[in-house]
């Protein structure tokens, strides 16, 4: 439970109005209703999964469609980032940007020459693999820990060149540790949190953090609660130790936000977690930071633990726009 008195409460809204707001993934069921609850949170810029769970380039195409025509019919509300300028103007109009993004190459259906097709139609946010081995590499979930196969190698290759940042989130031990040392662009992981608070797989090491922020990437910090305490419902302060550690292994530049959002995911749709356990014990978010609408919460919660104005504006969303930056040309 955060606790402020009224001054540090105007303060916490003050340098949530000035700051770009980033929020690292967001996975959610989104509709038009769901629009006026990213401005109710404040934020700027949304890292959207707009293409769920899919095996090949036409069902991507087909979600895209969708998106489009959601960005079309909600114009006075959000629009479409292709680059940080249109962050910056999302900013300026009090609109919010949907960052584009995929979480699994398995949609390249093995051809590299896919990812320029993707980065035509908008994406600029491309996961390695989801929890599972495809032909670019293994995922966290997987029994055995290989690295990058030779497709792999020329997938980061073409995504450095094209200008589309490599998530490795949901990215196996190894396949993780190879694409930090090879990729010639920085990296992110834009929702996970450090193993040595909470041993589960699907977050990262010390080692991979440190490796990940010297080259100039972001980790967004996830409020997944199996990401965050083998224990359930885990609160706001468990989340904000994991953001304080990771500040003081990585540094400040290297550290974001990343909820990893479900909002309006269906019991039949959260089914999907079971294939991994070992991975998703549980399916819940912390609940002050479950829904976009409650994005301010961390802002409260960074007052609360002393961070500066400053500290504040680069967590909230100033490193991912400066990764952003380099990143996408």
């Amino acid at each position: 439970m955060i606790n402020l008195t009224k001054e540090e409460e105007e303060r916490a809204r003050e340098i949530h109005a000035r700051s770009i707001v980033i929020n690292g993934l967001n996975v959610s069921k989104i509709d038009d209703d769901y629009f006026p609850k990213m401005r109710e949170g404040g934020v700027t810029g949304d890292h959207i999964t707009v293409s769920f769970n899919r095996r090949n380039l036409s069902e991507v195409v087909k979600d895209l469609s969708r998106w489009y025509s959601l960005v079309e019919r909600n114009s006075k509300k959000i629009l479409w980032a292709s680059g940080t300028e249109d962050v910056r103007r999302a900013k300026e109009t009090g609109k919010t940007a949907i960052i584009p993004g995929l979480q699994d190459t398995v949609t390249l259906e093995g051809d590299v020459d896919i990812l320029r097709i993707y980065h035509k139609l908008g994406i600029r946010v491309i996961q390695l693999t989801y929890n599972d081995r495809n032909l670019v590499g293994d995922g966290c979930g997987e029994r055995t820990n290989t690295g990058l196969s030779n497709l792999g190698f020329r997938v980061i290759e073409e995504m450095n060149r094209l200008g589309i940042l490599v998530d490795l989130s949901h990215v196996g031990d190894a396949t993780t540790s190879e694409t930090i040392d090879v990729s010639k662009q920085p990296v992110a992981f834009t929702h996970a949190n450090a193993r040595a608070l909470c041993d589960n797989m699907r977050n990262k090491t010390d080692e991979q953090i440190k490796a990940m922020a010297k080259k100039g990437g972001v980790m967004g910090i996830c409020a997944y609660s199996p990401m965050l305490s083998r224990e359930p419902n885990p609160t706001i302060d468990v989340f904000l130790d994991q953001l304080d550690y990771v500040v003081n292994l990585a540094g400040l530049d290297g550290v974001g936000i990343g909820l990893d959002l479900i909002e309006g995911w269906t019991k039949r749709e959260l089914v999907l977690t079971k294939k991994w356990p070992h991975l998703y014990p549980s399916v819940s978010l912390v609940s002050e930071l479950n829904s976009i609408s409650k994005i301010h919460n961390i802002t409260r919660g960074l007052v609360s633990r002393s961070y500066s104005d400053r500290e504040i504006k680069k967590i909230l969303g100033g490193n991912f726009v400066r990764l952003m930056e380099r990143v996408w040309h």
